[in-house]
C-alpha cells in the first residue's frame, strides 16, 4: 500500500514540475513574441500588426499568467490600426480596404477605451464613406449612394456635406418627398 502511494505521489510531482515547465515555457514564448513585434514596429509599424495579433493569441493561450503581456499588445494595435487605415485611404486611396481595418481599429479602440484613436477612426470613416457616395453617385448607382452618405451620417448626424448629397441623390433619383425632407433637414442643421 505504501509503495503504491509513493508511486502516485511521484507521478504526481513529475507532472507538476513537467506542467510548471511548459507553462514557464509558454509564458517565454509570450514574452518572446510581444519583443519580436516591439522590435518589428520599429522597422515597419503597419507590418507588425500582425504579429501583434500573433502575440496576443499566445497569450491567450497560455492564460492568465500572460494576461499582463495580453493588454500590452491589445493597447499597441488601436494606434496601428488606425495608422493603416489612414494611409490606405489617403496614400493608396484604397477606400475599401481603409474602411475594413477602420472598423478593428473602432473596435480596438472601443475594447481599450482609447477615445482619440475612436474618434480620429470615425473621422476617417466619415471621409472614406462620404467619398465612397459621391463615386456613387456620380456613376448613377443611386441606391449605393445613399447607403454611403447614411453610413456617414450614422457616424456623424451633423455631416452637412452628406446631408447635402443625400439631397441631391433624392432629387437625381425624383424622389420629391425625400428631397424634401433631406433638404430642410439641410437647411434646419445650417
Amino acid at each position: 500500500m505504501k509503495v503504491l502511494a509513493c508511486k502516485r505521489l511521484g507521478i504526481f510531482v513529475i507532472m507538476a514540475v513537467a506542467s510548471m515547465t511548459l507553462f514557464a515555457q509558454t509564458k517565454n514564448e509570450a514574452i518572446k513574441s510581444f519583443n519580436e513585434s516591439v522590435e518589428l514596429m520599429k522597422a515597419d509599424p503597419i507590418s507588425s500588426i500582425g504579429s501583434f495579433e500573433n502575440c496576443i493569441k499566445i497569450c491567450t493561450q497560455v492564460g492568465d499568467s500572460a494576461e499582463d503581456i495580453r493588454l500590452k499588445a491589445a493597447q499597441v494595435l488601436p494606434g496601428l490600426y488606425y495608422q493603416k487605415a489612414y494611409d490606405l485611404l489617403t496614400n493608396d486611396k484604397k477606400v475599401n480596404e481603409s474602411l475594413a481595418v477602420s472598423k478593428k481599429a473602432l473596435v480596438a479602440a472601443e475594447e481599450m477605451g482609447n477615445t482619440r484613436i475612436k474618434e480620429n477612426t470615425q473621422k476617417i470613416m466619415v471621409t472614406a464613406y462620404a467619398s465612397m457616395g459621391s463615386g456613387y453617385f456620380s456613376a448613377n448607382e443611386n441606391e449605393k449612394a445613399l447607403l454611403a452618405f447614411d453610413s456617414v451620417l450614422a457616424i456623424n448626424p451633423d455631416h452637412l456635406a452628406s446631408i447635402y448629397n443625400k439631397a441631391l441623390t433624392y432629387r437625381k433619383t425624383n424622389n420629391t418627398a425625400k428631397f424634401g425632407e433631406t433638404i430642410d433637414l439641410y437647411i434646419t442643421k445650417l
